[in-house]
């Protein structure tokens, strides 16, 4: 039984390693690049929603205000003509619409709490953002540096340029002197 389990850890380290080696860490990067720009792209998309819901509640609220003010001087008008019945309608819509004005302003408040967060997490994530584009800029130019190296000529052999090279500078030293 013990031996069945060191066999399948044996195993399981191995398929590990050969993943490993498969990876490539600079499509890696390149895929978390992609992945984190949308999600800003979404942030932000959703950022803007909120900012056109925030106007419209805004909007709505200020029509609120108006109808309120416009039942305030009708109130006045009621009272100076003593007509109490019209007036207890009025000052029930009014109660309604304060009651709105109220709501509005919550969900306002809210909207604007939201749009803080977004803002701070789209803040975040386009710091995050620039830190792996740098990181890709970084393996793309190791990347370029080792395979200029491994396209040199490391083995130490000789080639036919090396010697043409080199008897042109011995013929144009001789030439010369």
């Amino acid at each position: 039984m013990l031996l069945m389990k060191r066999m399948r850890n044996l195993f399981t380290a191995d398929a590990h390693a050969v993943f490993d080696l498969m990876e490539d860490p600079f499509a890696l990067l390149k895929q978390s690049i992609r992945d984190m720009e949308e999600q800003v792209r979404l942030q932000q998309h959703s950022k803007s929603e909120l900012s056109s819901q925030r106007e419209k509640l805004a909007r709505q609220l200020a029509q609120q205000k108006s109808v309120r003010d416009k039942i305030k001087q009708d109130l006045d008008t009621c009272f100076e003509s003593d007509n109490e019945i019209l007036a207890r309608g009025l000052i029930k819509k009014r109660l309604y619409i304060e009651k709105q004005e109220s709501m509005l302003q919550s969900q306002i408040q809210n909207t604007e709490e939201s749009l803080l967060g977004i803002e701070k997490l789209i803040v975040s994530n386009q710091s995050a953002l620039e830190e792996m584009q740098q990181q890709a800029e970084i393996l793309a130019i190791q990347g370029e540096t080792s395979k200029n190296i491994s396209d040199m000529d490391l083995t130490g052999e000789i080639t036919e340029n090396d010697v043409e090279i080199a008897f042109l500078n011995e013929k144009n030293s001789r030439a010369s002197s």
